[in-house]
């Protein structure tokens, strides 16, 4: 079984590898910060490029078929947002059709998790609602927040907004996430134009790298 997934994962990686062995040189800027500038280098030996395009076209085809099996239509339940190595859909495990399901058996798609409300926004953007974690009902559903580029403090502070929670003065948050956690969202927020506080921006000073607070904001 291990050699098998090597076969499959290393084997992309490394006919797939880039010859790019570009590096950055640091340097002092006028006003006493550092920064960087790029210097271009391709001395890496590159693996076999074609062959790391046909794994991967492989896997994706296997991910689309999957996908376009278990699609009904807009309006019925089926298919609805599919990632580099899964599918979802609002269907019950045992009508999914076109993946053979098993938490361990080689090959398989493994039923990670079943939801009963959710939002789609884009790709890597998206909220479900957890009730069932391989096929066995959790005690306490969550919601499961992803979204690329979204630090967890973010995603915490949007689910605490959703339940209606509000500060009572003994936690530490800044006027900005107190302000936020004041109104009351639903799944329905989610989405392009969403701004959440609380994310830390690395600023280059004289001296050092400063963490700056500001809102993350999607696009």
């Amino acid at each position: 079984r291990e050699l098998a997934k090597l076969f499959l994962n290393n084997l992309y990686g490394k006919l797939a590898s880039s010859t790019d062995s570009s590096f950055k040189v640091a340097y002092v800027k006028e006003d006493g910060s550092i920064g960087f500038y790029t210097v271009s280098e391709h001395n890496k030996k590159p693996g076999y490029i074609p062959a790391g395009s046909a794994i991967t076209s492989y896997a994706r085809n296997f991910t689309i078929r999957a996908a376009q099996k278990n699609y009904h239509g807009v309006d019925k339940a089926g298919f609805i947002y599919a990632d580099t190595d899964s599918i979802h859909c609002d269907l019950e495990p045992e009508n999914v059709v076109g993946v053979t399901i098993h938490k361990n058996n080689f090959c398989c798609w493994k039923p990670e998790s079943n939801w009963d409300i959710a939002i789609f926004t884009r790709q890597k953007t998206y909220i479900e609602h957890i009730t069932h974690e391989d096929l066995e009902k959790i005690e306490n559903p969550y919601y499961n927040i992803k979204c690329a580029g979204m630090p967890k403090k973010c995603k915490n502070l949007f689910e605490l907004s959703m339940q209606g929670f509000t500060p009572k003065g003994d936690e530490e948050y800044t006027d900005e996430e107190i302000e936020f956690l004041q109104h009351k969202r639903t799944l329905e927020d989610f989405t392009i134009g969403l701004s959440v506080p609380g994310k830390l921006r690395p600023k280059r000073i004289p001296g050092g790298v400063l963490l700056v607070e500001t809102p993350y904001k999607m696009r």
